[in-house]
């Protein structure tokens, strides 16, 4: 049981990691276009 709460939050930060670095791209995206 404690395997899924261990799994669950790896995956949240992941999740927490993937949408900071698309964030990252769209910023430098905007900046270049702006």
């Amino acid at each position: 049981r404690s395997g899924v709460l261990y799994y669950l939050r790896k995956l949240a930060q992941e999740v927490r990691e993937m949408i900071i670095y698309n964030v990252t791209i769209l910023n430098s995206d905007v900046n270049r276009v702006g």
